[in-house]
């Protein structure tokens, strides 16, 4: 039954008419009455302590769309991805034209022409823009991509492999795709530690990416001792809800004295 049919009530005296919601089938509808929106979490510079970015989060305002992988699945469903992530992309510069941006792009987007064409949001953000593509997606689904990915290179957007430690983190990965950027997955920054060995394997990963000549981030930052643990470890920068929840509006923060408040303050 459609969200606009008549239904009978409970008693089975009347029909009452259900209101009109936007379902997983209307991802186009929420994208054309604008209930589509992006938040921003900053992305700091552990070294010196100082704002890199802020990375683009996409939301909705409908409720059984409001997950961002609800409303990813519904747009894969309908064949509205490329649509849906210019859209994200057009709202995230729109809202955030003085700093870099780090953008997420579903893999299944690399199968049309969204990200070539000339007016790419991403493309023509004059403070930089990093496509984020995560590492648990199978890497012979990027081969067929290189093209692609070289042409955004070459238009001055660089490339992030998301989730990195989720599980099973295959190596060749980052070898092949040569990313700019390699963020640390939660698995491995939850509860870090400096001494332990965990804290080990992160700073093995860290000598590996700075080899690879790939910038690292630590996702997920939730305490200070993470925070201290990151630093320690040298990864480059971080996000995470110590330093800030995603806003509407990006956060702005004189972030050095936020270091010095952070890590001078009694355990």
């Amino acid at each position: 039954m459609s969200s606009g049919a008549h239904a009978s009530d409970d008693s089975g005296k009347h029909p009452t008419t259900r209101i009109p919601q936007l379902s997983g089938s209307s991802v186009l509808a929420a994208i054309q009455s604008s209930r589509i929106y992006v938040v921003y979490q900053p992305i700091v510079d552990l070294r010196t302590r100082t704002l890199y970015a802020h990375e683009a989060l996409l939301r909705c305002e409908v409720g059984e769309l409001g997950s961002a992988l609800a409303l990813l699945d519904a747009a894969a469903e309908q064949g509205q991805l490329g649509l849906l992530g210019r859209t994200a992309r057009s709202l995230a510069c729109r809202g955030c034209s003085e700093a870099r941006l780090f953008l997420n792009v579903h893999p299944d987007e690399f199968d049309d022409e969204w990200l070539l064409r000339p007016d790419e949001p991403a493309a023509c953000h004059a403070p930089g823009a990093v496509i984020e593509i995560t590492e648990s997606t199978p890497m012979s689904r990027y081969r067929f991509s290189g093209q692609m990915l070289a042409e955004l290179s070459d238009r001055g957007v660089q490339l992030a492999v998301d989730d990195f430690g989720a599980g099973y983190s295959n190596v060749r990965y980052l070898a092949e795709l040569q990313p700019d950027f390699v963020k640390l997955d939660r698995e491995l920054i939850c509860g870090l530690e400096s001494g332990s060995r965990m804290h080990t394997l992160v700073r093995s990963i860290v000598q590996m990416c700075d080899a690879l000549g790939a910038v690292t981030v630590a996702e997920g930052i939730e305490s200070r001792r993470e925070l201290e643990a990151a630093m320690s470890a040298g990864v480059h920068l971080a996000q995470g809800y110590l330093i800030s929840h995603p806003e509407r509006v990006p956060v702005e923060q004189n972030w050095a004295r936020w270091f010095d408040s952070v890590l001078e303050a009694p355990h």
